[in-house]
């Protein structure tokens, strides 16, 4: 039996990222100002923590993990990031900017 060694992956090799298209850097602009318009650090802090513990997930963001780091239970994780994506939308909406 021979065994062609090429076909394995490098072990050296990490697979990344590819290069954002101009969609996403379109997207992620928009993400950007929307979220500052949301006049609360924490607040702030904990939509892009949300937003980063949900990409590249099936399931959605990672109310577990968040909780974690902000030492507090899921639920009232869940609850403040309602609060703020709430309050976030009413500002965006009131400021109108686009």
């Amino acid at each position: 039996m021979k065994i062609d060694w090429m076909s394995y992956a490098d072990e050296d090799v990490v697979p990344g990222l590819g290069v954002a298209s101009a969609e996403q850097v379109d997207a992620y602009d928009l993400c950007l100002r929307i979220v500052n318009v949301q006049p609360l650090t924490s607040a702030r802090r904990l939509l892009w923590a949300a937003a980063h513990s949900a990409a590249f997930r099936t399931r959605g963001i990672a109310w577990g993990k968040l909780a974690k780091i902000r030492h507090c239970d899921r639920r009232k994780v869940k609850r403040d990031y309602e609060h703020a994506l709430t309050t976030t939308v009413l500002a965006w909406n009131a400021a109108d900017i686009t």
